[in-house]
């Protein structure tokens, strides 16, 4: 296991770095976090520290950093740009978007050898030793460098590595957030359950993580991930909760009435790609929905093909809250894989999600990325066929080869 005590420090002494970098920063700078709870408790946790050291900033939500996105980001002037939860494996593309004298912090828990070496205004953790971590726990580490007051959001860091599993880097913030009798923890029935006990509420992390993500994805338009970040910030638990009763069940009916339309009229399908459109029906949700809800679909037994890749598309409204207007004409699409095609790309006998929908996506005038087993990507509506087909058609080849 490389998180031991020895790659502990290393990732400690780094972050002492970062903080150096970051106090030196002039000017206003941005925050862009992501839509889930990782991504809201690292920005809060980062907000609180700028806060603390009397820096001026903004922040805005995204479920990703496709490059008309980060165009708006450039446009804002900013003369520092913290990604939380996002960035990786997008160095090279943030140098060449983002202005030379903008310089750019990933805090970011996935680890990435893209630019190594060519980003000298990349400020970021070094995590190829790191099994699993999250955005939280880095940014905990980047904000205790300014003594122990940052302790008082030492609990909003475990609430927000809840998500990972095996996050050693997180000790530090569990040990403080539990010697303050902010987190605790419960063996109830074999099982272990970790208790956020903040304003004299206790509220169970798993839960409570799931009602600050719906919190910011649902009201992304009418500032619910601001709203989030602030309730985290005064330690309002009791108001985060009751906020998030509307939102929760507004989208549990969206989902049900998709999900019913699927069960009903089944997915689009070629030879290696099954779709379905949502068009409108997740309108005012974040962009980041579609991949929550696609993760669903490859589990809907008896609709979805065991042996094709999952594509879900959105369509996306032009303003992105907190940035400006990316323009109409733009699908989001995210991939995911039914259980058996996933065993089938881990074992290397399909192509991982990755190679094919990032290639796709460029021949079609998109942007892609993603993992062995998820992805994601920009495109203009008219192209969205095209790149089905041009994914269909790239798996062949791969099995081809």
């Amino acid at each position: 296991m490389s998180n031991g005590r020895g790659t502990l420090r290393e990732i400690v002494e780094q972050s002492a770095r970062i903080y150096r970098d970051l106090h030196r920063e002039e000017g206003t700078g941005i925050i862009i976090f992501r839509d889930h709870v990782d991504g809201i408790c690292g920005c809060s946790i980062i907000s609180w520290l700028l806060d603390q050291l009397g820096t001026k900033y903004h922040i805005a939500c995204l479920d990703d950093v496709f490059p008309p996105y980060v165009e708006l980001v450039e446009e804002t002037g900013a003369e520092f740009v913290l990604l939380v939860d996002l960035g990786s494996g997008r160095e090279d593309m943030l140098e060449r978007v983002l202005s030379d004298s903008a310089s750019v912090y990933l805090l970011d828990p996935h680890p990435s050898a893209e630019a190594k070496g060519r980003a000298p205004r990349i400020h970021r953790f070094d995590l190829r030793r790191v099994t699993a971590t999250s955005a939280s726990s880095l940014c905990f580490l980047v904000a205790r460098n300014i003594g122990k007051e940052v302790n008082e959001v030492a609990w909003i860091s475990v609430l927000g590595s809840g998500q990972v599993q095996g996050d050693a880097l997180n000790v530090l913030a569990q040990r403080e957030a539990t010697r303050l009798g902010d987190v605790t923890r419960k063996i109830v029935r074999d099982r272990e359950r970790i208790l956020v006990s903040v304003s004299g509420l206790d509220r169970e992390r798993a839960a409570l993580g799931r009602r600050v993500t719906t919190l910011a994805q649902v009201g992304y338009y009418e500032d619910g991930p601001v709203d989030a970040v602030t309730s985290l910030r005064f330690g309002d638990l009791d108001q985060l909760w009751s906020k998030a009763d509307a939102p929760r069940e507004r989208m549990k009916l969206m989902f049900d009435e998709v999900r019913g339309e699927l069960e009903r009229d089944g997915l689009f399908a070629r030879t290696n790609v099954q779709w379905f459109d949502s068009k409108n029906s997740f309108s005012g949700l974040s962009p980041g929905i579609i991949a929550d809800f696609a993760d669903q679909v490859r589990n809907l037994r008896g609709i979805v093909h065991g042996d094709k890749y999952i594509a879900g598309l959105m369509s996306l409204e032009a303003r992105v809250p907190g940035l400006g207007d990316v323009g109409d004409g733009w699908t989001r699409v995210c991939c995911s894989v039914p259980k058996r095609l996933e065993g089938m790309i881990q074992n290397d006998r399909r192509p991982p999600v990755s190679a094919i929908i990032e290639a796709s996506a460029f021949h079609h005038g998109g942007y892609g990325k993603g993992s062995r087993t998820m992805g994601s990507a920009l495109l203009p509506q008219e192209e969205v066929q095209p790149f089905i087909g041009a994914f269909d058609r790239l798996v062949d080849e791969s099995l081809a080869t």
